[in-house]
């Protein structure tokens, strides 16, 4: 699962078009905040295209404070991920 960016900003300042982007492949953090809050955090990767067929040296960290315990942790990541580049299209 990941999300097609059509115009992305990196948090460096590099300006990107037509990328994926994903959390395969990276382990995610699960830290407890306070009763049934915690906060996740993990990196994503930046790929050319959905294939992934060529590596990613573009690795970003993306930290999701104080989310409801109940609440799925890739669910978190990606909507936070989703905030942050805003026209994104959800792919599988």
């Amino acid at each position: 699962m990941g999300i097609i960016v059509p115009e992305a900003t990196l948090p460096s300042g590099v300006v990107l078009s037509n990328v994926y982007m994903s959390f395969s492949g990276e382990p995610v953090y699960v830290s407890p905040t306070g009763p049934n809050q915690c906060q996740i955090y993990s990196y994503y990767k930046v790929w050319t295209d959905v294939t992934k067929s060529r590596g990613s040296d573009i690795r970003i960290l993306l930290t999701v404070p104080n989310v409801d315990s109940s609440v799925p942790v890739y669910t978190a990541l990606y909507d936070a991920l989703k905030n942050v580049y805003p026209g994104n299209v959800i792919s599988d």
